[in-house]
Parts: structure tokens; sequence; C-alpha cells
């Protein structure tokens, strides 16, 4: 059974007063953030430039948006989520310049410990956004309790252009995850 209440709970101090009745646990926020994980990260509005073409590039999240757990690091921009299965993912929103015209490709991968990769997504030109690009991933893990996840972007151009740019806009770049 349940009940909706509206307006104001008073919560008995006395426990004889809860006797034979039915009784729901409310967490308060500390005791919720102890039982879930979760994280979104972004750059911040800062966009990165200089990233070199056809080179794997580690991304940095260095503001978070929200940190259940603390288990994300603005420094170092890993995630080190408790054992369990979780899900995480990014997005990386390329801007497009005179470095990436001609045939462009972008993709985006989740790196754990910085050597494995555990999925990888290819981009594509952004039609209702000219001058852009979007690749973008998603997964479910296993988790350890040890591993680090991080992302990485890799793009490369025919235009002969050397070095890439990856917008800094909060709801265009960035990485989350949460524990399942």
């Amino acid at each position: 059974a349940s009940t909706t209440v509206t307006g104001v709970v008073a919560l008995a101090t006395n426990t004889s007063a809860l006797a034979g009745a039915e009784t729901t646990t409310v967490l308060s926020p500390a005791a919720y953030s102890s039982t879930k994980i979760a994280f979104r990260a972004n750059k911040g509005g800062v966009a990165q430039t200089g990233i070199v073409s056809g080179s794997y590039t580690t991304i940095p999240f260095s503001t978070e948006v929200f940190d259940i757990g603390g288990f994300y690091n603005t420094t170092t921009s890993l995630w080190t989520p408790p054992a369990g299965p979780v899900e995480m993912g990014g997005q990386i929103w390329w801007t497009l310049n005179a470095a990436t015209t001609g045939n462009t490709t972008f993709t985006i991968k989740v790196v754990k410990n910085g050597t494995t990769d555990v999925v990888a997504g290819i981009g594509m030109a952004d039609q209702g956004y000219p001058g852009t690009a979007v690749a973008k991933v998603d997964v479910s893990e296993l988790a350890d309790g040890t591993s680090s996840y991080g992302i990485q972007a890799w793009g490369t151009s025919t235009s002969g252009g050397s070095t890439l740019q990856i917008d800094g806009n909060a709801s265009h770049t960035y990485f989350w995850g949460n524990k399942v």
C-alpha cells in the first residue's frame, strides 16, 4: 500500500506512536548520496584546440555538473566507480574549420585504464548545424572497483589540415556515468 502526503509531514520522535503502523524510510540527502553513484562533467565552455589530426587525444572534462558519490576526478578527467554494473558515455562536438574541410572522420571512445578500448563510436557532420560534427558513445560495463574510465577522441581530415578543435559548450561536449 502507498500513501500520498500533501503538505507538512510530522515525524514522531516517540517510537511507541508508530507501534503497529506501516513505516516508510525517508533517506536524507547524505544517505541518498551513499546509495547512488553518478556524475556528469563537461568542458566548462572552453574549446579544446590544437588536436593533432590522426591521433587519439584524451579529452579533459574539468567542470563537474554533479558527482554523487565522489568517484569522478576533475583533475584527471577519470571516473573510478565502485565494483558492479555501470553505464557511461559521452559526446564530442567537433568545430569544423579550415583543417576539417574535405573528407573528415571523427571517433570517440571510452577507455579503461588509459589503454583498453571499452567501446568506440564514429561521428558525422550534423546537417542542422553547418560547420560541426558530432561523435557520441554509450556503454554498459561491469566495473571492478579499481579501474578508471575516460574519453578519448580522434579526428582526421583529407584537406591537409594538421589540427582540429572540439567545442567547449557544456551541452555539446560531455562525459557521464552512473552505477546501475
